[in-house]
Formats: C-alpha cells, structure tokens, sequence
C-alpha cells in the first residue's frame, strides 16, 4: 500500500466520525420545521435527520462499491484507449482507482456535514450563537475541492507515468 492510499483511507476514516459530530451538533440546532432556503420547501426535524443520514450511507456505499467493482473488471476491458499504457500495472492502476473512491467518500462527508452545518445555521434562532466560522468563501472553496477530486484520476492516468 502507498503512503497515498493509506492517507485517502484514512481521510475516510476521519471524515466519518467529523460527519457525524457536525451532523449531530447541527441537528440539535433545528427547529421542528426546517426550512431549504428561499424556495420555501420545508421538512421536519426528523425528517433531515433521515435525509441526511441516507445520503451519506448511499454515497459512501456507491463509492466504495465503484471503488471495488473495478477490481473486477477484466484487464482486456481496462488494456484499451488512455488505460494502454498501464497493461502491466493493473494493481497500480487499481490501488490508484481505489485511492480516489476513498478520497470522494471522504470529500461527500465533508461536504454533507457543512451542507447540514449550514442549514442549520440557516435556521437557527439565535443566528449568534452558531457562528464560529466565516461562510463568505466556503461555497468556492466546496467546489474547487469538488473540481479537483474529479479531475484527480484522470490527469493521473493520463499525465502521470504508470
């Protein structure tokens, strides 16, 4: 295992418990009708709750899933077009696919915890009491860290020397 795949593991590993603290604290904040901003869509508490939680499990199953599935796949259906140069490194190639599944399951807990973190800020009602974070960057920074995690395997198959 490289040093990479190890720190994309663990960032999963550490986002969980990050997601779960934010997540909780955050609940506890909610009125018993949350509103979605300004389009005027509103759920219960416990209703977040689930939607939140579901959303989390579902994407960091498919990710891990995808992260798997491609194990599985015969090496003449990964020996074609951009994947040719990496014929004989087919455990590098998937430790690489693999590291980045990791990386994006941890990416979506993070950003699911700010998303909840921020409706709750929303909502609040003493909006004083939650800041302890300037929000003024934080969508820009949430997609270039997004940007960024796709791009990541692509420029690594391509550009990258197997």
């Amino acid at each position: 295992m490289q040093i990479t795949s190890f720190v994309a593991r663990l960032a999963w590993y550490v986002s969980i418990p990050a997601f779960l603290f934010i997540f909780l604290t955050a609940y506890q904040q909610f009125p018993e009708t949350v509103s979605f901003g300004t389009s005027g869509f509103t759920l219960g508490k416990q209703a977040t709750f689930y939607l939140f939680a579901g959303l989390m499990l579902l994407l960091n199953v498919l990710l891990l899933w995808l992260g798997s599935s491609f194990r599985r796949l015969p090496d003449a259906a990964v020996s074609q077009g951009v994947f040719s140069r990496w014929q004989g490194l087919r455990p590098r190639l998937n430790e690489s696919f693999t590291e980045w599944t990791h990386w994006g399951a941890a990416l979506s807990n993070v950003l699911l915890g700010l998303a909840t973190y921020l409706l709750a800020l929303d909502n609040a009602i003493e909006p004083a009491r939650l800041r302890w974070m300037p929000f003024s960057s934080l969508l820009v920074g949430c997609l270039l860290l997004l940007a960024a995690w796709v791009a990541y395997l692509p420029l690594r198959i391509r550009v990258l020397k197997p």
